[in-house]
């Protein structure tokens, strides 16, 4: 069984916010974007919880208990036990990493059928990264232009996920 020492790699970020990956049998060091730096360490947190010992698993539950007497959760994101009679309030990880990878695949595969306009226009506006009148001003052309090419990529999208 792998210990947290153990693991095959360690992450870190610098003081400029670049995420760094360093692997540990080769002493490899590289650069990542900071989706791939979340998804290592998402993995990472998962194993070391999965191999947490009994003890501190006790420690735990006996700080989830002293929570759920005060009836104030730790965190915004838990649930509610049900097969626990004290209501005990449990920390969960609401994202799936691996509902995470499918979409992420299914994405890239539907970017794949885009022109690299429509591409472009799906990266900034409808991922949320600019407005279509700043992307429109960028681009010099109409926000309507973009509100058209918009509703083609919707269009494809329904057709590419079977809704069309």
């Amino acid at each position: 069984m792998k210990k947290l020492i153990d693991f095959e790699y360690d992450l870190w970020t610098t003081e400029d916010g670049r995420c760094m990956v360093r692997v540990r049998l080769t002493r490899e060091e590289c650069e990542v974007d900071r989706e791939t730096f979340r998804l290592l360490r998402a993995e990472e947190k998962r194993l070391r919880r999965e191999r947490m010992p009994e003890k501190e698993k006790i420690a735990s539950k006996k700080q989830a208990t002293l929570s759920s007497q005060i009836n104030q959760p730790l965190s915004l994101q838990t649930i509610c036990s049900r097969e626990d009679e004290d209501g005990e309030f449990w920390l969960t990880d609401p994202e799936s990493m691996e509902d995470f990878v499918t979409t992420k695949l299914l994405e890239e595969a539907f970017l794949a059928t885009l022109t690299p306009h429509q591409a472009d226009v799906y990266y900034y506006c409808i991922t949320g990264r600019m407005g279509k009148s700043e992307y429109a001003a960028l681009c010099s052309v109409s926000p309507a232009s973009i509100s058209k090419t918009i509703r083609r990529i919707q269009t494809s999208a329904k057709k590419f996920f079977g809704r069309g």
